[in-house]
């Protein structure tokens, strides 16, 4: 399946977002034209700031040593934040010409959790950015505004009870793992080498448990009585550690690596959903993707035709936020 319109969203606004004319106590210098709208290097560093903490909380420290189809991780981060800035200045262009606004409370509502997010930012990154609480807070309404947006598209798909009954013949072992519970065992492993070794012991006809004493790198793991065991939502594994769908019980998966660290699943038990719970999951999960395929496809097609224009030499130049 497609990502839901719950993870568009989050995935879309976890890159914070924002919009230039915000009150800079001093000039900044332009990073970028869009469609005529002057964006600040500044405000773009927020974007970066963003990016960046999301690439090392979902791989790890060890992404800015990764290679990416030729990409650095930094360089990643740049186009990651410019592709947001883009939508959301789409969703604003959008939301003008469909007369779509904040409520007075929507809008109080976002400029408060900007507010609080201008707070927690290290005092170190306020000075980098040279950000203000005035944009952070705009930059938050922007995003409540691009949400909005978003709904809007969505109501517009009208979706039938064929289309439910076609995607969830389609999806049906999807839907049927995102809703089951899956008891496993697993092993926590610091280096690759390890992790290679241990799989390689595995093969070989090692006793699972006798692999997780040599390799699980964390000993509270190692005293605890559950010597590894965890349950997992479907939902939860889904994008993380796939291969445990299709393992039967006892079997388990090669290395994974999760935010670093290497980790080997072996199922221990799987309970299955109701028919009815499956039913109405695919019915949801139906309605979201076909909504937000229309919602991403309406605000891509206004991101073509922007005018995009880069000063190169400040773009050469924005920092990094990472040691």
């Amino acid at each position: 399946m497609k990502k839901t319109l719950t993870k568009t969203m989050a995935a879309l606004l976890a890159a914070t977002m924002l919009l230039t004319g915000c009150g800079e106590q001093e000039p900044r210098p332009v990073a970028m034209t869009i469609n005529g709208t002057a964006v600040t290097d500044s405000e773009f560093m927020i974007y970066m700031y963003s990016m960046t903490d999301s690439l090392e909380t979902n791989v790890g420290e060890t992404v800015w040593t990764m290679d990416f189809d030729g990409k650095t991780a930094d360089e990643m981060v740049k186009d990651g934040a410019l592709e947001t800035l883009r939508t959301i200045i789409a969703a604003k262009e959008y939301a003008f010409d469909a007369d779509i606004n904040l409520t007075p409370s929507e809008n109080t509502s976002a400029r408060t959790n900007g507010s609080r997010n201008y707070t927690a930012l290290p005092y170190k990154e306020k000075k980098t950015m040279g950000v203000t609480q005035d944009v952070v807070e705009q930059i938050f309404a922007d995003s409540a505004l691009y949400g909005k947006v978003y709904e809007a598209l969505c109501n517009q798909v009208e979706v039938t009870e064929e289309d439910i009954a076609a995607y969830c013949a389609e999806n049906e072992k999807t839907l049927q793992d995102d809703l089951s519970t899956f008891t496993v065992r697993r092993i926590q492993i610091e280096t690759e080498a390890d992790a290679n070794a241990a799989y390689a012991e595995l093969e070989n006809g090692a006793d699972f448990m006798d692999v997780f004493q040599k390799y699980e790198y964390s000993s509270i793991e190692k005293a605890a009585n559950a010597k590894g065991e965890r349950t997992y939502a479907g939902t939860d594994l889904r994008g993380q550690a796939d291969a445990v769908f299709d393992l039967q019980v006892n079997e388990y998966t090669e290395p994974i690596v999760l935010g670093g660290v290497y980790f080997i699943f072996r199922l221990e038990g799987v309970e299955r959903p109701k028919a009815s719970e499956v039913e109405e999951y695919g019915q949801e999960q139906c309605m979201q993707e076909m909504q937000g395929d229309y919602a991403d496809g309406v605000l891509q097609e206004l991101v073509d035709k922007q005018t995009v224009e880069i000063n190169q030499e400040v773009w050469d130049n924005l920092p990094v936020f990472h040691d």
